[in-house]
């Protein structure tokens, strides 16, 4: 008797200590995805391309205008989107890649009225810009790497040994704005398209 209460015992702990386990792993998962981080991966059997976001979307809410000299230097948690590529690339292979601002449909705010601002770093540290101010300015059609008519290409590029590029992208309204009385928004995403060009 003593035996099978042992057992039965031992039974339900571990079941517990399973349920404890299932229970754990699904509340890291839901405060990780609850930071907003995502990783994509694409992989060929010369290439992997890893692109890391770091917030889900950068957006302006009722701001002012500014000075662009301004919203370069532009620091808040929601003025800033950081993000970064990690490219394995074997020896003799190529990778062309580009990224991509994808206009929320809620977006009110229209193209003209809104600046954005890419810079990118090898190290992490130093940034360079690889756009300068520009008006949100959205493909005609379908592009070769295949961002869609509607999105903003910010940068491109083609890799032909690893690399690892951190980003930061600004983003506000142009000290020519007009203001009105109404509330207006502006939210983009940052999509990365890229493919293997190892036989071009």
């Amino acid at each position: 008797m003593k035996k099978g209460i042992r057992q039965n015992l031992l039974i339900c702990v571990f079941t517990l200590a399973i349920v404890f386990i299932v229970v754990g792993a699904t509340y890291a998962t839901f405060r990780y995805s609850s930071k907003g981080s995502k990783i994509n991966e694409i992989s060929t059997a010369s290439v992997t391309m890893v692109y890391k976001e770091g917030n889900t979307k950068i957006s302006i809410d009722d701001a002012m205008p500014i000075e662009d000299s301004v919203g370069k230097t532009l620091s808040l948690e929601n003025q800033v989107f950081n993000f970064g590529i990690d490219a394995l690339v074997s020896s003799g292979s190529k990778i062309v890649y580009e990224v991509v601002a994808v206009k929320d449909e809620s977006s009110t705010l229209d193209n003209n009225s809104v600046k954005l601002y890419l810079e990118r770093s090898t190290d992490g540290t130093n940034f360079e810009p690889v756009l300068e101010p520009s008006y949100y300015t959205p493909l005609a059609e379908t592009d070769s790497l295949g961002a869609p008519g509607g999105d903003m290409v910010l940068d491109t590029g083609t890799l032909i040994k690893s690399a690892n590029y951190s980003y930061r992208l600004r983003m506000w309204i142009p000290k020519e704005y007009k203001m009105t009385g109404e509330s207006k928004t502006f939210t983009v995403r940052v999509n990365v398209y890229s493919k293997d060009a190892t036989s071009n």
